[in-house]
């Protein structure tokens, strides 16, 4: 897979689907991405690029990949503590202040933070964001260290806003 030309690092590829990565040199904006299969190439696509697109990482049919302390999803068999620090992940933190190269793996030092802060709602209510970067030793893999809000025992959407731009919303679960 070609974007502006450059390629792009494959994650995943099976006959009806291509995941990659959007290469960090690409400029917000108008894109064009090239499919090259058994050596045919297809018609150019135009995409439009934006400087932060967040995206939650998703289960099932609409779980968010949200980790409790103790590595378990937080879904309804092992919902979040209030208060509790979780890890979620999520894909278009837009710039980080330590760039990596093309298909790399993200550090662990220094870590590469997104520039522009996300904020993170839970049920409507604002989570406090801790971290919002790369996930060391991923390629293209963003998560966000969050604080669980004070809220009832329950399943709430999860929306991820940067700047202008809004995640999908998948659910999460929320325990007292």
């Amino acid at each position: 897979i070609l974007v502006n030309n450059n390629p792009a690092p494959l994650i995943f590829v099976n006959q009806l689907q291509a995941n990659f990565q959007i290469p960090f040199e690409t400029q917000p904006g108008t894109a064009t991405v090239v499919v090259i299969a058994n050596g045919l190439e297809s018609q150019a696509a135009m995409v439009n690029v934006t400087a932060e697109a967040p995206g939650i990482f998703i289960t099932g049919t609409d779980q968010a990949v949200v980790l409790n302390p103790d590595n378990s999803l937080a879904e309804s068999g092992s919902p979040a503590k209030v208060g509790s620090v979780v890890v979620m992940y999520v894909t278009g933190l837009g710039p980080l202040d330590h760039p990596l190269p093309t298909g790399s793996p993200a550090l662990s030092n220094p870590l590469s933070n997104a520039t522009v802060v996300p904020t993170v709602t839970i049920g409507g209510a604002n989570a406090v964001v801790q971290f919002a970067g790369m996930s060391p030793g991923f390629v293209g893999l963003g998560q966000i260290n969050m604080v669980i809000p004070k809220l009832a025992n329950g399943t709430y959407p999860v929306v991820v806003t940067q700047g202008s731009q809004s995640s999908n919303n998948p659910v999460m679960s929320v325990t007292q």
